[in-house]
């Protein structure tokens, strides 16, 4: 991947996949400044905004709105990129009633599949 694929990547991460209830998706205010920041290195590097909003998964709108409110101050710039190292959450005890009356704790969630699975109710 080149740097800027890396970085694009980093800001979609940023960007995330939150939606309200009507499904749009909702945007930080630090992550709207991140794809800011990120626009205009491209912009000034010749990229066009359709290319960068497609690199960012983002509709051209959403990201000419935003470039519109940095230049009126409403989006203030961050100092830089941080890099994030992303580690998948940690998975808490679970506890699953099943048929039967079965009653399972502390297992992860492969656990009590296979559990689940290898039980026979049929009795």
């Amino acid at each position: 991947m080149t740097e800027n694929e890396l970085e694009a990547e980093e800001v979609r991460r940023a960007l995330g996949e939150r939606k309200n209830a009507r499904g749009f998706r909702l945007f930080s205010k630090s992550a709207a400044a991140l794809a800011v920041q990120y626009a205009k290195k491209r912009l000034s590097a010749g990229a066009s905004a359709r290319e960068v909003a497609g690199e960012l998964g983002l509709i051209g709108w959403t990201l000419q709105r935003w470039l519109q409110r940095e230049q009126r101050g409403d989006i203030k710039p961050t100092s830089s990129f941080v890099r994030l190292e992303v580690r998948p959450a940690a998975v808490q005890a679970a506890v699953v009633r099943g048929p039967c009356g079965v009653w399972v704790e502390g297992l992860g969630v492969e656990g009590i599949a296979a559990l689940m699975r290898s039980l026979s109710c049929s009795g």
